[in-house]
């Protein structure tokens, strides 16, 4: 194909126009389809991460109790000797 065979917009028929404007539409309907599914895709990962985050705090939390407990039991010199 050379430059001689390249038509602008404004040189095609109507029904060249309508197929090029199908072709458009198509393209951005694509588009939008995709960044949609990607939007999705990182708002269900946000989402994950969050609670992932109130999880952890959570287990620390229980953590710190279970310890604060052993402590208060005089329990922490026996679990040194159990772990040795």
């Amino acid at each position: 194909m050379n430059n001689d065979e390249i038509k602008r917009y404004d040189e095609l028929s109507a029904t060249e126009k309508e197929v090029m404007d199908t072709f458009r539409k198509m393209k951005l309907l694509s588009d939008q389809a995709r960044f949609e599914l990607f939007s999705y895709k990182l708002t269900d990962l946000l989402n994950k991460y969050e609670d992932l985050l109130e999880l952890r705090k959570e287990t620390q939390a229980l953590l710190f109790d279970v310890l604060e407990e052993i402590d208060k039991n005089d329990l922490s010199v026996y679990m040194w000797i159990m772990k040795n």
